[in-house]
């Protein structure tokens, strides 16, 4: 899988932020409490929502 960008749209700390990723290699640097790890999350669940219709495979998700 290959991700060009990210859009995080009303989640944690951003109302709205948009990132295009190198194909290669990327970085995230911040001061502490800054969305670094809010940014991993989003993937996480993003990408987890793909396996939601796959028997006996488990993803992160938005529980409600």
């Amino acid at each position: 899988m290959n991700l060009k960008s990210l859009r995080i749209k009303k989640f944690r700390c951003f109302e709205e932020k948009d990132w295009e990723l190198d194909p290669h290699f990327n970085v995230l640097i911040g001061n502490n409490a800054t969305g670094k790890t809010t940014i991993l999350d989003g993937l996480s669940i993003g990408i987890g929502s793909f396996f939601l219709g796959i028997d006996d495979v488990y993803g992160k998700t938005i529980l409600y």
